[in-house]
């Protein structure tokens, strides 16, 4: 990397393991990337993929400069499988802070100098345990968002007692739930 008058010019750097394992679970693909594209403006990639049921992968890019960002995550996490998730959870108590099985989907950009940000996210997860001995819960959502409000339509918690459909949305400082049914 250079640095030079107080601004990252120049420079690369690449984080891989062909090796890197977890309790004997060995890591399919590890690699986190960053490139200095320009002088201040920095780019890179990751993807942490331990089996095609617990992945990661994303990339971002960061003016360091002017404070903007954007990027875009895409994950999924599924101990319930016989993958090596679940090998590694399996019969420890952290198991059950853990969905079952979690799918997430981000992409947005914004300013970090003045909080500016708009993006959308998708989430879906099953097996949510609030509490030890509790129905696990299924929580879908999906929509968009910025700096001065979210509109998330489709929204869905589910269990064995309970149906709840509906949207959610923040705006002027205030949380509605609308449509509930």
């Amino acid at each position: 990397l250079v640095y030079s008058n107080g601004v990252l010019q120049s420079g690369n750097g690449t984080i891989r393991s062909e090796a890197l394992s977890l309790e004997g679970q060995k890591f399919e693909r590890f690699e986190i990337k960053a490139n200095v594209e320009e002088p201040g403006m920095v780019a890179g990639s990751a993807a942490i993929v331990l089996d095609p049921n617990a992945k990661i992968d994303g990339h971002f890019a960061w003016d360091l400069e002017k404070g903007l960002y954007r990027g875009k995550i895409d994950g999924i996490a599924d101990q319930g499988l016989e993958g090596k998730l679940g090998n590694l959870l399996r019969g420890r108590p952290a198991s059950q802070l853990f969905p079952g099985k979690t799918k997430l989907s981000w992409s947005g950009q914004g300013n970090l100098k003045d909080g500016t940000r708009k993006g959308s996210l998708a989430l879906d997860a099953e097996g949510i345990h609030l509490a030890e001995g509790t129905e696990p819960l299924a929580l879908k959502m999906s929509g968009r968002y910025s700096s001065d409000s979210a509109s998330f339509p489709g929204f869905r918690i589910t269990s064995r007692p309970l149906q709840l459909h509906g949207s959610i949305e923040w705006e002027n400082s205030r949380l509605f739930l609308r449509e509930l049914r």
